[in-house]
């Protein structure tokens, strides 16, 4: 095998840029017509805050940019997890493939937990996003919600803290957490 064949076979043919508009434009079409739960919003917004999120914490691996533009597309569309390999290469194609519901809550949490820090991060900033839309869920559903960020922030800050500078991430998830146990 040529040097150009072996250095194919292990990156993609893109440049990073490439990469993140690509995996922007791919969401925004899979995730095109839907809405967050407040009945108004494009949900396109939910990972493009998720992307800013991760920049405000110094990520700025473009791998797990990509596939936090993507993290949804799989669970939300008609998109498979083929799919993103194929289109998106391993790398955002393994993370992806972490970050999707597959099987039961407590299976993909354990797998979460399990996970590299890269993809608990990615985790954690999405469930931070998804905290600040709890008012327009039912009661119980608000309650579920909750009860998952605490079980995986308690899990996930000592281990992330240090990692990344993202105290600001830390300070919200234990504020919506005190709302959850005042309520």
């Amino acid at each position: 095998m040529s040097e150009t064949h072996i250095i194919g076979a292990v990156r993609p043919p893109w440049t990073v840029d490439d990469l993140l508009i690509r995996a922007e434009i791919y969401a925004g079409e899979k995730h095109a017509g839907q809405l967050r739960k407040d009945g108004v919003t494009p949900y396109i917004s939910h990972p493009a805050a998720i992307v800013a999120s991760l920049r405000l914490c110094g990520m700025q691996e473009p791998e797990v940019l990509a596939a936090a533009w993507l993290h949804d597309v799989v669970e939300d569309t008609d998109a498979t997890l083929d799919d993103i390999f194929r289109e998106f290469g391993p790398a955002v194609g393994s993370l992806v493939g972490v970050l999707t519901k597959w099987t039961t809550r407590e299976a993909y949490y354990a797998a979460i937990l399990s996970a590299e820090p890269r993809a608990k991060l990615v985790k954690m900033v999405d469930l931070e996003h998804n905290c600040r839309t709890l008012r327009y869920l039912s009661e119980k559903g608000a309650q579920r919600k909750l009860s998952e960020v605490r079980e995986v922030y308690v899990s996930l800050e000592a281990e992330l803290e240090p990692l990344y500078s993202c105290g600001w991430l830390f300070d919200e998830m234990r504020a919506h957490i005190r709302r959850f146990e005042q309520a």
